[in-house]
């Protein structure tokens, strides 16, 4: 994320900087042409260069304080010690877990579970 502010910012500043080279860049790239008239500057150079610069603070931003941020998926796991679950397997139980251990035994000998 830092990168591409970097970057965006770089580029923005390109234009700011020297209009009239990037002008002539552009053009010679799109017409072939060599000569461009005078060239103004509208506000959104100026705008790419801000929000290239605030991307580049939301990267150290982000990265600063990734660590301590709640991890989602952590609050959907099940206690340690805690087999309680639909895969959960006891030692004399009857269940889907079970029955899936039944057919592929059933397989193995050659036998069709269906």
């Amino acid at each position: 994320l830092g990168l591409a502010g970097v970057l965006a910012a770089a580029g923005a500043w390109g234009v700011v900087a020297a209009p009239g080279a990037a002008a002539r860049a552009a053009a010679r790239a799109a017409l072939g042409v060599e000569e461009a008239a005078d060239v103004g500057l509208t506000p959104w150079p100026w705008a790419a260069l801000a929000l290239g610069a605030a991307t580049v603070v939301v990267g150290v931003l982000v990265a600063r304080g990734a660590r301590g941020w709640p991890v989602a998926a952590g609050r959907h796991d099940r206690p340690a010690g805690r087999p309680d679950g639909p895969g959960a397997r006891d030692a004399g139980s009857r269940g889907p877990a079970s029955d899936d251990v039944q057919a592929w035994d059933a397989l193995s000998r050659g036998e069709d579970p269906t």
